[in-house]
């Protein structure tokens, strides 16, 4: 079913790598194993390679031009591709790490305006070494009322609070994610 080097979406909505498929006693249904030794009932698993995330991309593309095309809510073929569009869409939240990052800074903008309508001008905030942003500053306000914050890849406004400058905002949060992660591991 899978094989090793797989990438797969398992039911707890986690991607992981697959090490191997475990051995089937009669009767059984399959389970594959993926890193770190845990194991799943492979019927549960989507398989989430490249191919795979292209397929889905497909599916998208082809399920929201019918959607757009033609709505009509009351039609079964207009409902079976608004379906289909929502199960590729949850698919590659998942499974493709462009779109998974696109949705988080969505929600990190939407996070961020709940807290502090009219926030703007958001830009993303990256540790030192990293492609993934570890979220997005943003402006509230104008001119010298201009005050900065930060929202994390998580989508929760950062407790540091707004400050004058964007790079302050910046600063404060990496030395916050900073702290977390040593008080955590220490």
């Amino acid at each position: 079913m899978f094989v090793k080097g797989d990438r797969i979406v398992c039911p707890d909505g986690h991607l992981r790598t697959v090490e191997g498929m475990a051995p089937v006693p009669p009767g059984e249904s399959a389970h594959v194993i993926v890193e770190g030794g845990a194991r799943w009932r492979a019927e549960t698993c989507l398989r989430a390679n490249r191919t795979d995330i292209v397929e889905a991309h497909r599916r998208c593309r082809a399920a929201a031009a019918r959607v757009r095309t033609a709505p009509d809510p009351d039609d079964p073929e207009w409902r079976g591709a608004l379906d289909e569009l929502g199960r590729a869409l949850d698919f590659l939240r998942t499974a493709d790490p462009v779109v998974r990052l696109a949705l988080a800074e969505d929600d990190a903008r939407a996070a961020a305006q709940a807290v502090h309508p009219g926030a703007h001008d958001f830009h993303p905030v990256h540790r030192s070494g990293e492609d993934t942003p570890s979220g997005w500053s943003f402006r509230t306000g104008h001119g010298s009322r201009a005050r900065y914050g930060v929202v994390a890849l998580t989508a929760e406004v950062a407790p540091v609070g707004l400050y004058e400058y964007r790079t302050t905002a910046e600063r404060a949060f990496l030395q916050a994610v900073r702290t977390d992660v040593t008080c955590a591991a220490g």
